[in-house]
């Protein structure tokens, strides 16, 4: 996805993401080179979460929301998601 897509979401917001993440199935040492030829080792991944802003490459969003009087908004989680992993996004 582009940055320019991200445009119409507001920070706070609620969104749900499709996206590719790199994975591991079997990381458990060393294995043959033919069993590593061909395997699959894609893992695509829904999240939901709060939009925190684009950056050049990245999208920005924390899993959770806290509000809390004495600190107003605290956020936990942080993650940061590679633009061209991402397959869909909308507002939830």
């Amino acid at each position: 996805m582009k940055s320019k897509d991200f445009k119409k979401f507001k920070i706070g917001d609620r969104i749900e993401i499709i996206w590719l993440d790199s994975s591991s199935p079997r990381n458990d040492g060393w294995y043959l080179e033919n069993d590593f030829i061909g395997s699959k080792a894609e893992m695509r991944i829904k999240t939901t979460s709060y939009f925190y802003g684009i950056e050049r490459k990245h999208i920005n969003i924390a899993a959770d929301k806290m509000i809390d009087k004495k600190y107003d908004i605290m956020v936990n989680k942080r993650l940061s998601i590679p633009l061209g992993c991402i397959e869909k996004v909308r507002k939830i």
